[in-house]
């Protein structure tokens, strides 16, 4: 069973998301956050899901922190999801 199975499985039988929900995905531009939205993505039509993507950059790693700012930015316009940031110190 491929790793997308598992993930619609476990929505399915625990019943974590209901067709035409908005989902808010928390995104840090990591690779397990990136897959967790890619996942959602897969999901987004079979279930007609409002995905908004949300960021936020608390200038910890300072250029670093931009840098995964803005990739999480032009994945979320490269995929068509909305994108919503905030910047904190």
């Amino acid at each position: 069973m491929s790793l997308f199975e598992k993930f619609q499985l476990t929505i399915a039988k625990d019943k974590l998301i209901v067709a035409g929900e908005t989902v808010i995905a928390g995104v840090s531009g990591g690779a397990d956050s990136v897959c967790l939205l890619h996942l959602l993505t897969r999901l987004q039509k079979s279930l007609s899901l409002h995905i908004i993507v949300a960021h936020i950059n608390h200038k910890l790693r300072g250029k670093e922190s931009d840098r995964d700012e803005q990739f999480v930015k032009s994945l979320s316009k490269k995929w068509k999801l909305k994108f919503v940031s905030k910047s904190v110190d």
